[in-house]
């Protein structure tokens, strides 16, 4: 699949608030003052997809992978282990484009595979401080997907559906100050499969071993 990076425009303003953060003393005596902010904002990137085509004349495969924006909020709980660790519950939302690089099995017409993903991911987490600015982050939870597809074959072909899954991941959150932070980690994500067509031409999109990264800032509104 063809990644969609992330606009320059976004990038240049995560690097210039990351410049502007870095270097400040530290503050965070305890993880009550590690705030981290209750809405994040950023891109995940998600490997291990499978996309499988077939048709009267043989089979094809291919491993995929996509990009897509993150907006999510949180809320922290109680804290415990003398102030070194606490709850949070996380719900975010992920809107991705799909485009698969599915070869065709037929020497003609070429296929076109493409969807678009809206997911909803929620659930609690356990967060950990390690230092004056950083926490790492442990979470699980459901998965609430809508996954719009459509393959171009010889006729083109559509299927809407909604997946129920989960995931676990991990995270690393730098806080340089009491309003912002930047964070970055990965996990693994089961969300399910599409089948698109029951006649001779059909196809199969899997994500039901994805495996994830993630990039993005928190802040207070």
């Amino acid at each position: 699949m063809k990644v969609k990076q992330i606009g320059k425009t976004t990038a240049l303003c995560i690097a210039a608030l990351a410049l502007l953060t870095t270097g400040q003393r530290a503050w965070a005596k305890s993880i009550r003052d590690l705030r981290l902010g209750n809405v994040t904002l950023g891109y995940q990137y998600t490997g291990g997809v499978e996309a499988t085509g077939a048709s009267t004349l043989g089979t094809s495969r291919s491993k995929d992978s996509f990009g897509g924006f993150t907006l999510g909020l949180r809320k922290q709980g109680f804290r415990f282990f003398a102030d070194k660790a606490r709850l949070s519950w996380d719900t975010s939302l992920v809107l991705a484009s799909i485009e698969s690089g599915l070869p065709s099995p037929t020497p003609s017409p070429n296929w076109r595979l493409e969807g678009t993903l809206l997911n909803i991911r929620t659930g609690p987490g356990i967060e950990v401080r390690l230092t004056d600015s950083l926490l790492f982050k442990l979470g699980t939870g459901m998965d609430t997907a809508y996954l719009d597809a459509s393959l171009q074959a010889t006729t083109k072909l559509r299927d809407k559906g909604w997946h129920f899954g989960g995931h676990v991941d991990g995270s690393l959150f730098y806080v340089p100050n009491p309003s912002f932070s930047i964070y970055g980690g990965g996990g693994l994500e089961r969300i399910g499969e599409q089948k698109l067509g029951d006649g001779a031409d059909h196809a199969i999109l899997d994500l039901s071993s994805n495996w994830t990264l993630s990039t993005g800032m928190a802040f207070r509104w």
